[in-house]
């Protein structure tokens, strides 16, 4: 009798993994993509909602390499509606090489940075949010700037030793 009820134990154990399984694959394994009942729950949705995916970021002026005098212009394309802070808008930070300081902040597609380092620099360009989240990948633009702190941009005057 004894071999009889371990033996039925092990069947109802046996059937009762089966329909865990069974109820496990039947779960995990939805409708197909192509299924007529639609794609399976696990597939991501067609197109990102808004504010998911960050914003693709161009500087198109000046280009990489460029030698600048301050003041110079930068155009950029932020792949976002840009404006003012207030209005809960996107918008740009510029910095050079250092993020550590302040960044010029501004609330358009067009700027004129009046202050950068002299000689070889790199200006980095990125989106941010309202609240000064990023909200795009960082674009390094290395450039040659004449006329910033940090560096003569002219000849010195005759008769001075420098």
């Amino acid at each position: 009798m004894d071999v009889f009820k371990l033996r039925t134990g092990r069947r109802w154990f046996a059937a009762a993994a089966a329909l865990g399984l069974a109820a496990a694959l039947a779960v995990g394994c939805g409708p197909g993509d192509d299924d007529p009942a639609g794609p399976a729950l696990t597939d991501p949705p067609a197109t990102a909602p808004p504010g998911d995916q960050a914003p693709e970021l161009a500087v198109t002026m000046p280009e990489a390499g460029a030698t600048v005098t301050v003041p110079f212009e930068v155009w950029v394309d932020a792949g976002v509606e840009l404006g003012a802070i207030d209005d809960e808008l996107h918008h740009l930070h510029i910095w050079f090489g250092d993020p550590s300081g302040q960044p010029l902040i501004v609330e358009s597609g067009t700027a004129t940075v009046e202050d950068a380092p002299a000689g070889d620099t790199t200006m980095i360009v990125q989106v941010h949010t309202f609240d000064h989240q990023p909200a795009s990948d960082q674009v390094s633009v290395p450039l040659v700037v004449q006329g910033g702190p940090g560096g003569q941009t002219s000849a010195p005057p005759p008769g001075n030793d420098y």
